[in-house]
């Protein structure tokens, strides 16, 4: 049985804080988006994977605040850079909205595959996102972004939605009638959408391996129902 998202860990609402060595600090100041155990100096407390850690200088000054891993050799990937921001849903959608209208003009209107977002290069690290005709399928690199899915998930069907809506107003209908399979009777309106997502099983810490090595959460928006 696959798992569902009820099945994934909470998120940890306590933030914590991390210290960092000089030459981490200069990387962060520059945007890098990891941060190696090695640089780190202190921690506030024990974290489980996925709590939003924030980095502070050596003047107590914010630097950066992304998602924590204790058990990786990065033990940060960084979402937020020199000013502070929320690390949540909102964040989650506007770098899939920022990553989408970058890739606006690129895909022919005939185009049934595109990477939608791309890690690091979109400011999301540890996860990527394709999407193939009617379907996204989510590559999970860090159990750090498994407590965010939940939040994560409803960003990522709008996504869908909004790059669907997009292919139908460059070549109307065309889209979803090359690449998706309809029931007798059923509309293109009423076609299947569905999210998978995709972790190796230690990142996953559970799930049904498959041939590939992989476990599969795999769903139909709602969020709620994904299965």
């Amino acid at each position: 049985m696959l798992p569902t998202l009820a099945d994934l860990p909470l998120l940890d609402e306590q933030p914590l804080a991390l210290r960092i060595q000089p030459a981490a600090e200069r990387a962060l100041r520059e945007g890098h988006p990891w941060l190696f155990a090695g640089s780190v100096i202190s921690e506030s407390r024990p974290a489980p994977a996925g709590t939003v850690a924030v980095v502070f200088d050596r003047k107590n000054r914010f630097l950066a605040a992304g998602l924590y891993d204790p058990d990786s050799p990065i033990r940060m990937r960084m979402l937020v850079h020199g000013k502070p921001g929320r690390v949540g849903a909102e964040l989650f959608r506007s770098r899939l909205v920022d990553a989408r209208v970058l890739r606006e003009g690129i895909a022919s209107p005939s185009t049934s595959g595109l990477r939608l977002l791309h890690g690091e290069n979109d400011r999301m690290p540890g996860i990527v996102v394709d999407r193939y005709g009617d379907t996204l399928v989510v590559k999970i690199y860090t159990p750090a972004w498994l407590p965010h899915l939940r939040a994560l998930v409803p960003a990522l069907e709008q996504t869908l939605k909004e790059s669907l809506e997009q292919s139908a107003r460059h070549s109307p209908g065309h889209f979803l009638e090359q690449s998706s399979e309809h029931a007798p009777g059923q509309s293109r309106e009423q076609s299947p959408r569905r999210i998978i997502l995709l972790a190796s099983r230690k990142v996953l810490g559970r799930g049904t391996e498959s041939s590939d090595g992989t476990a599969q959460v795999e769903g139909d928006p709602p969020p709620h129902a994904v299965r």
